[in-house]
């Protein structure tokens, strides 16, 4: 069994560099730190981003033009990390389970 990052060697001959903490299509994935610990998301979607947004009461991440679609979320991905990461250091883990 392929991952899709072997199909794109396949295909178009490309060798996926290293994402890191960062998933190389969704935006925002990760670990990140809560209040009391820590928590993992990967919001794939606009479903799932306006829920993350809700969960945190997140309105200015939301209504922010830079992160209005997944493409510009994609492209502004540092930028969100570290927006949401303000948002999630004052959160309990126990907020993550909400989503």
């Amino acid at each position: 069994m392929l991952d899709f990052q072997a199909a794109r060697w396949l295909i178009g001959g490309e060798v996926p560099p290293q994402a890191g903490n960062n998933h190389p299509t969704s935006t925002p994935t990760g670990v990140f730190a809560t209040a009391d610990g820590y928590i993992n998301i990967a919001s794939a979607g606009e479903t799932m981003w306006e829920r993350l947004c809700g969960v945190l009461k997140a309105d200015e991440l939301f209504n922010n033009p830079d992160y209005a679609t997944e493409r510009s979320r994609h492209k502004h991905r540092d930028a969100l990390n570290e927006d949401l990461a303000d948002y999630l250091q004052h959160e309990p883990v126990r907020t993550g389970l909400m989503l």
